[in-house]
């Protein structure tokens, strides 16, 4: 073996050995809570090289996965792991139990399972975020606070957090009547604007249906001002892609 030829192979072994070790940096895994007679999954992507985990807890009607796509997967993952969960009663995870009085501290308590899980597989020494999108702001606001979180994580994100359950369906009503009047003003499809301040006025917002009823009317506006360009929708396709081929957890 020549000079030369001693050199390129050293630097091919050199090169191929880093190589292998960004790769087992790399988490693509699946892992399962069971906690309170649900077993929820979390699916953990990322790369672990500097041991810093971003948990991420959805809305309610969807699943984890749904928010991967390409801000999280081409950006933070790069430099994070991310754990994407499955909460109870939601996507592919599975039980059997009785609805409790208090399903947010429950669900909260899910969290605090989910962490002791990740600190025991992933080791003590682990950094954590918690985020939480929409009705996951309630649920991870309610694990800091009410489950001895705060000292288990080093931030909290919030993303359109469902903070005061109480007052929702009051804002949301005042909101779309609001936004139906300026749309009105406009010029906007007025006979649909019209048509959702009227089944508005005649919802009683003390009955147990007044909330799906109140969001069945916001999807109805959401999709008038992307109609009529009020704003800008920010699908691409390969978001569209992202939700329904590749992160479904159907498929």
């Amino acid at each position: 073996m020549n000079k030369y030829t001693f050199i390129i192979t050293l630097f091919c072994s050199i090169l191929f050995s880093c190589q292998k070790e960004s790769v087992d940096d790399i988490l693509d895994e699946t892992i399962y809570v069971r906690h309170q007679c649900a077993d929820m999954p979390a699916y953990v992507h990322g790369n672990q090289e500097n041991k810093t985990l971003l948990v991420v807890i959805q809305c309610a009607g969807s699943f984890g996965l749904s928010l991967r796509d390409e801000h999280f997967n081409n950006r933070l993952e790069d430099d994070f792991v991310v754990v994407y969960f499955d909460s109870r009663g939601q996507s592919m995870s599975q039980g059997h139990y009785k609805k409790p009085e208090n399903i947010i501290n429950l669900m909260a308590s899910d969290v605090s399972a989910l962490t002791k899980v990740l600190k025991h597989k992933y080791g003590e020494d682990i950094t954590l975020f918690l985020m939480g999108h929409s009705l996951g702001g309630l649920i991870t606001c309610e694990a800091l606070i009410n489950n001895d979180l705060k000292s288990e994580y080093n931030g909290w994100i919030n993303v359109d957090g469902l903070l005061d359950m109480p007052s929702v369906k009051g804002d949301r009503t005042e909101l779309l009547y609001k936004t139906a009047e300026e749309q009105i003003d406009i010029g906007n499809s007025v006979s649909h604007w019209k048509g959702i301040q009227k089944v508005l006025r005649d919802i009683d917002i003390d009955t147990e249906d007044a909330h799906q009823k109140i969001l069945n009317q916001a999807v109805i506006a959401y999709k008038l001002i992307a109609e009529d360009q009020v704003v800008l929708g920010n699908s691409s396709i390969e978001r569209t892609y992202q939700n329904i081929i590749k992160n479904n957890p159907i498929t």
